[in-house]
């Protein structure tokens, strides 16, 4: 069976995003002068920049035709000619963060030239190259004070490190389940992070899932913060009316909270006057109760 015409192949590529094995030599998909020919070769990597793979050393060396690889795929970075990843001007016009990973350790020590990207995108340094900066406090805190997830990515030493901890936290209240275990004591640290996110209240030790105050803190700006609570806590009626009054995951927090509450009919009146969305998770008699219907038309206006 006859090849289709480049031509075709052309066309085809203007609908279709082949793999890059497709352009594979060994697949014989293409003929010769494919890989010769500037202009049909750019084609292919408008479609897949990792094509670049396939390509002469004249092409990997020729700045126009490595500059659509990488807009098209930023991974085609690591075929490009080695002179590119050492042109910090070509890294700058033609890249983002994601090409941090590739580039080699003389340029990634350049504090001058990273501070080109934003500090938050610096993180994937810590997780692809933590040896370059182990040593480096000042420029690992700068990276968790704007992305604190990063902690994720350091020693157990660093997630030991109370500032680093900190700092981390402060950022971001998920960072929290990245602290080391030396830190799972701190209290500071817990509260820092459940009065942005109640949920956090999951990583935490049970001594303070057992502290009716860090209980509240943590259940008055997310409801399902209570899922995490003692049994006797999903009965607090105090826990309970800050939980929904957060309004925030009240759904979740009622798969917890103890129903027998509801039994109390002046507490479930408060509760109306709290959150409204509350009388849908009454039995039926309590909603088919008037004043109970009348509360709730009120409370929706």
């Amino acid at each position: 069976m006859a090849k289709p015409s480049n031509k075709k192949i052309v066309d085809a590529l203007t609908n279709i995003r082949w793999d890059a094995d497709f352009f594979d030599p060994k697949n014989g998909n293409f003929d010769s002068i494919y890989y010769s020919d500037k202009t049909l070769f750019t084609y292919a990597l408008l479609v897949n920049g990792d094509v670049l793979q396939y390509a002469s050393d004249e092409f990997k060396a020729d700045a126009e035709m490595v500059g659509v690889a990488i807009s098209s795929s930023i991974s085609s970075f690591a075929y490009i000619d080695e002179k590119f990843k050492h042109d910090k001007e070509f890294i700058l016009k033609h890249c983002d963060y994601n090409v941090l990973e590739y580039l080699p350790d003389e340029i990634l020590l350049d504090k001058k030239f990273l501070m080109n990207y934003d500090v938050e995108d610096l993180a994937v340094l810590l997780e692809t190259k933590p040896h370059l900066y182990k040593d480096d406090r000042e420029f690992i805190l700068k990276i968790l004070q704007n992305n604190g997830n990063a902690l994720r990515h350091l020693s157990a030493d660093m997630q030991n490190d109370f500032e680093m901890a900190k700092a981390s936290v402060l950022n971001n209240s998920h960072a929290y389940q990245h602290i080391g275990n030396k830190l799972k004591d701190n209290e500071e640290l817990l509260k820092l992070a459940i009065k942005w996110n109640g949920d956090i209240l999951e990583y935490a030790i049970d001594k303070f899932k057992q502290d009716k105050e860090i209980a509240k803190i943590a259940v008055s700006n997310n409801a399902s913060a209570i899922c995490f609570l003692p049994k006797e806590f999903q009965s607090d009626k105090e826990l309970i009316s800050l939980a929904l009054g957060s309004r925030m995951n009240v759904s979740d927090a009622m798969l917890s909270i103890n129903k027998e509450v509801f039994k109390d009919r002046e507490f479930s009146k408060r509760l109306m006057y709290i959150n409204e969305a509350i009388f849908d998770y009454f039995d039926s008699e309590l909603q088919k109760d008037t004043e109970f219907k009348l509360i709730k038309k009120i409370q929706e206006i």
